[in-house]
């Protein structure tokens, strides 16, 4: 029979709480995991195996941005422990490192290897997180979120009580969403995500779904709210570098340029090299709300009292223009506008 899964979030709190004998050895170095992704170490570690030690190492090496050093040790891990845990941590960094490169087909690879790894170990927690990402590397779509396996995993992830996981899925969602130029969506994903990685959560993962939040916020021109939001992220290094870089770009007006690797680098950051208080700026920030019929946006853009038929060919002009430069793709179904991926 497997034993009842503790996240690795929940096996710090043991640790943390000096419930120390509560926790195996085992347990003790999957405690300070979520640490060495955050680039910090914990007194236990004196205590581990000098397979944990190292692997504790190279979470912390990668969190800096030290790959090359990691990978000819992640390989010495995987050939010398067949079946173990430790193999299956060493094929999930070596997955991490796959995607990071952004090669996906790769990544997923090492991940599924990992999955099998951890099945044998009977370790459910780390399997499913494996999964998921691996689904994740090879089609990342919204309809994959919405549906199918990564669906039921989200379900299985909820009833089991791992709301870290179920968080991972959010804020993969929540980058579909981005990416098709839905940001009041992506919002309502990301504070429900915020929400259970402070249930059973990393710094690292809250600060990062916090930094997207406060993207988001910021698109939708709610600076006031999206600097709160800022204020309360904790890790800025890492891997929120990048997403805080984001934010600096459009708080000052900048395009991002990423990486076609970056899980940002779909959304549609052309849009947004428009001025706001421009009428097609003006349009944009009404879309990125979501779809809106002619009569709102015009009483938005022009006031209320625009109800002669000149404003609906100002309206088709400005629209126009915006999609003959490029800047949006923008459709209109007869009855609303909306923004295309």
């Amino acid at each position: 029979m497997r034993a009842m899964m503790r996240s690795e979030f929940q096996l710090l709190s043991c640790l943390r709480s000096y419930r120390r004998a509560e926790l195996s050895q085992t347990e003790v170095y999957k405690a300070c995991v979520g640490l060495a992704n955050s680039g910090m170490e914990h007194e236990e570690e004196r205590s581990l195996l000098p397979v944990e030690r190292e692997l504790l190492e190279l979470r912390r090496r990668m969190f800096r941005g030290s790959f090359d050093s990691a990978l000819p040790v992640l390989e010495k891990i995987i050939l010398e422990n067949p079946g173990s845990l430790y193999q299956g941590d060493a094929l999930f960094l070596r997955g991490t490192m796959a995607h990071r490169a952004g090669d996906f087909t790769e990544a997923s690879r090492f991940l599924d290897q990992a999955a099998e790894v951890y099945s044998l170990v009977g370790d459910e927690y780390r399997e499913l997180r494996a999964r998921i990402n691996a689904i994740i590397c090879l089609s990342s779509t919204l309809e994959t979120y919405l549906s199918g396996e990564l669906y039921a995993i989200e379900q299985e992830a909820r009833r089991k009580g791992l709301y870290e996981l179920v968080a991972n899925i959010q804020r993969g969602r929540a980058n579909e969403f981005m990416a098709n130029g839905n940001f009041m969506q992506a919002v309502a994903e990301l504070e429900d995500a915020i929400r259970n990685y402070e249930l059973d959560g990393f710094p690292d993962d809250i600060s990062l779904a916090r930094s997207m939040l406060a993207i988001c916020l910021q698109i939708l021109g709610n600076s006031q709210e999206a600097l709160g939001v800022l204020s309360r992220i904790t890790i800025r290094d890492g891997k929120v570098e990048s997403y805080l870089a984001v934010f600096d770009d459009l708080s000052n007006g900048r395009i991002p340029r990423l990486t076609a690797s970056h899980p940002l680098s779909d959304t549609p950051w052309n849009a947004f090299d428009v001025k706001r208080s421009s009428v097609p700026g003006k349009i944009l920030q009404i879309l990125l709300r979501g779809p809106a019929s002619r009569d709102r946006i015009i009483a938005e853009v022009w006031g209320g009292q625009a109800t002669d038929a000149s404003y609906t060919n100002r309206l088709y002009t400005a629209v126009s223009s915006l999609k003959r430069s490029g800047k949006a793709k923008i459709l209109f179904d007869g009855e609303n506008y909306s923004l295309l991926p």
